[in-house]
């Protein structure tokens, strides 16, 4: 039904249509010695991790928007470019009644695309709150069908997963 939702693909055809998904080699030179794409995960020290959850509440957006514009604006810095499209794994569960007793695994993954232009870090992180709160009516179109959309190019080469397990 996603995939036949106009309205949700014209989102996804405006929201990232024209951005650029490449990350200039070396980044995109090879994959990793085992043949598969490179992984890297990102564990905080716990001084470190008070930060930047401080920093979350005062700019009143989650921490995982504080370190996925972190993430975009790396990418932005390695690409030499002012807009970032990463990936962003989501929750596809269904909210209809009785969607939480379906079993298995729902997750999505989209794209998500952020304007670097200037701004604080603090504006940074509301974007990437604002980008995720946007597409949320959109989210069950699966990842093929907006890349079918976008004429079979991918919409982006890196893919940010947030796992916060709440300990």
């Amino acid at each position: 039904a996603a995939e036949r939702d106009e309205a949700s693909m014209a989102f996804w055809r405006a929201e990232i249509g024209d951005a650029p998904a490449a990350l200039p080699a070396p980044y995109t030179a090879g994959a990793a010695a085992d043949g598969l794409p490179g992984t890297y995960v990102l564990s905080l020290s716990l001084p470190l991790g008070q930060e930047v959850r401080d920093f979350a509440q005062e700019a009143r957006v989650p921490l995982k928007s504080v370190l996925l514009a972190s993430w975009c604006r790396a990418l932005g810095h390695l690409a030499g470019t002012t807009t970032a499209v990463t990936g962003v794994v989501t929750d596809g569960r269904d909210e209809a009644a009785g969607g939480d007793r379906g079993l298995g695994l729902f997750l999505n993954s989209l794209p998500l695309r952020m304007d670097l232009r200037g701004g604080s870090w603090t504006e940074l992180a509301r974007q990437a709150f604002d980008a995720e709160r946007r597409w949320l009516p959109h989210r069950h179109v699966p990842l093929a069908a907006i890349q079918q959309h976008l004429g079979g190019r991918a919409p982006f080469e890196t893919l940010f997963n947030f796992t916060h397990f709440h300990r």
